[in-house]
């Protein structure tokens, strides 16, 4: 764990990676509850077994603690993505008590960056306007799940 108190898992060793293991088959190396705040940034869409790792968050995860995800949004086969995700995602991503507190969708790049990449404007604004949906992915979907009791789950939602 570093002084600032972050814990970095990955599944290839690395400058900063504490813990090398394989998320979707092994228990995450916390004790149930002990955890204030997960975050996944670009992870989800690569995990065949979404459903174990986030209840494995949940286990570690305090009441009250919050799993921040970042995921490419709507449908690309590119960079081995296996999972896609659409806004209505976070109700989707595994049987466990999670409730949105909030949900973003942010541009990804900045149009004046374009230029600085070589691609014409015309071709971004086109992108960003899903005019030429079947080419890359322009923005990415962010969205904060906080862990709430299974007594406050029920009562705010009818079966």
């Amino acid at each position: 764990m570093t002084p600032e108190g972050f814990h970095n898992i990955d599944v290839a060793p690395g400058p900063n990676v504490h813990t090398v293991m394989d998320i979707e088959h092994q228990k995450l190396p916390f004790e149930d509850g002990l955890v204030n705040a997960v975050l996944a940034s670009h992870v989800l869409e690569h995990l065949a077994h979404l459903e174990f790792v986030t209840a494995e968050v949940h286990r570690v995860l305090k009441v009250g603690g919050l799993f921040e995800v970042y995921v490419p949004y709507g449908h690309n086969k590119a960079f081995n993505h296996i999972r896609f995700f659409w806004p209505q995602g976070p109700r989707e991503i595994g049987n466990v008590t999670f409730r949105p507190s909030s949900y973003l969708l942010p541009w990804k790049l900045k149009l004046n960056e374009v230029s600085e990449r070589g691609l014409p404007l015309q071709w971004h604004v086109q992108r960003y306007l899903h005019w030429n949906p079947n080419f890359g992915f322009a923005r990415e979907l962010h969205f904060v799940l906080g862990k709430i009791t299974r007594e406050e789950f029920e009562s705010r939602f009818v079966f």
